[in-house]
């Protein structure tokens, strides 16, 4: 072959590359690169699932690559279940949508079922992609200083007026299960859009009591117990936290019938999912690992640490594989969580204010 040959194979081969390039580039791309993502968040503005979900959205997108940009936007009603049933039939399945949440609102079909009271129930939780969770959550049940209500076992023979969001809220969840299944005489006031709202219904003394995050109660309202303003009745889940003075009882220490005992284990198991982050069904597998990786790396970003110690959050990340664990296994399981009959409805009501 001639020099001058040579040259034209040459000059033809990059010109071909050059014609190539521009959809080179263009598929080498990620896939976030100019997109928005949205993370719905299925409470109010004033408690801690808002506050934990927003501190992730200011450093995500550092972490996934394309550095989208990232905003949450709070989807509130029914506890929580309108923003979920947003997010599994609505939502873009493409990995731009996600949806935090306390980790009962999961668990309603488990305790309503889909029919009935869990009606407006409209997803499967077997079937999210589970990203990660920030920490487990800690909470407790208190009783304010005046009602009648001094101790856990006042509960089997005093009601006590407590406050919630909506039907698929944890403390909704877990005081129509306690009233069924261990007698707890409680009366559940529904519609507050957050946990400050439930705060501020205590302090008007439209509700009695309420569960609460134990981080949520040292944080907003130390005061309330160095004034001994409230009675912290027991905590929930399957064991005692550090963070919690050894003189609260575990709930779960406080039962001893064999039977109640397992059915009070498999409801106590949700807290070890804590402030849950997952995505609809049908995210391409290879996005799922995006986005979980990108949560795991947020939540260990010194950046996002400091501002969580600033606002004395606790963080100590849940892994996906577990959160897929604790619902696989839940739902696995034989029967149902004691779901409400119509005569359990008794103990609910819509808030003056909500």
């Amino acid at each position: 072959m001639s020099r001058n040959d040579t040259l034209m194979v040459i000059s033809a081969a990059v010109l071909t590359l050059a014609a190539l390039q521009p959809s080179a580039v263009r598929a080498a791309e990620p896939f976030y690169q100019g997109k928005r993502v949205t993370l719905y968040i299925t409470s109010g503005t004033g408690g801690t699932v808002n506050l934990m979900n927003r501190l992730a959205t200011r450093y995500l997108a550092s972490h996934l690559p394309g550095h989208p940009n990232v905003i949450a936007k709070n989807m509130t009603g029914a506890g929580g279940l309108v923003g979920m049933n947003y997010v599994y039939n609505r939502a873009p399945k493409d990995g731009t949508a996600l949806g935090g949440s306390l980790m009962s609102v999961a668990f309603a079909p488990l305790y309503y079922g889909t029919t009935g009271p869990g009606k407006n129930v409209k997803f499967d939780p077997t079937k999210f992609a589970w990203i990660a969770s920030p920490v487990r959550f800690v909470n407790v049940a208190v009783a304010w200083h005046t009602s009648k209500v001094k101790t856990w076992k006042d509960l089997y023979t005093n009601e006590l007026i407590v406050g919630a969001s909506g039907i698929a809220s944890s403390a909704t969840v877990d005081a129509i299960f306690l009233k069924n299944l261990l007698g707890f005489k409680y009366k559940i006031i529904l519609g507050y859009k957050s946990g400050g709202d439930t705060d501020l219904a205590i302090l008007r003394g439209e509700i009695q009591g309420r569960a609460t995050p134990w981080s949520a109660l040292t944080n907003r309202h130390p005061d309330w117990l160095e004034k001994k303003l409230v009675r912290v009745l027991y905590q929930q889940g399957l064991e005692h936290d550090p963070t919690v003075p050894k003189s609260v009882p575990l709930l779960l220490d406080l039962v001893k019938d064999p039977h109640k005992k397992e059915l009070l284990k498999l409801a106590m198991a949700k807290f070890d999912m804590g402030y849950p982050v997952y995505a609809p069904p049908g995210v391409p597998k290879e996005r799922v690992a995006t986005l979980r990786k990108a949560f795991w790396d947020t939540y260990k970003d010194p950046r996002y640490l400091a501002d969580a110690k600033k606002g004395r959050l606790l963080v100590a990340p849940i892994k996906p594989e577990k959160l897929t664990e604790i619902i696989n296994q839940s739902f696995a399981a034989p029967g149902n969580l004691s779901r409400p009959s119509s005569a359990d409805w008794s103990c609910l009501r819509a808030s003056s204010s909500g």
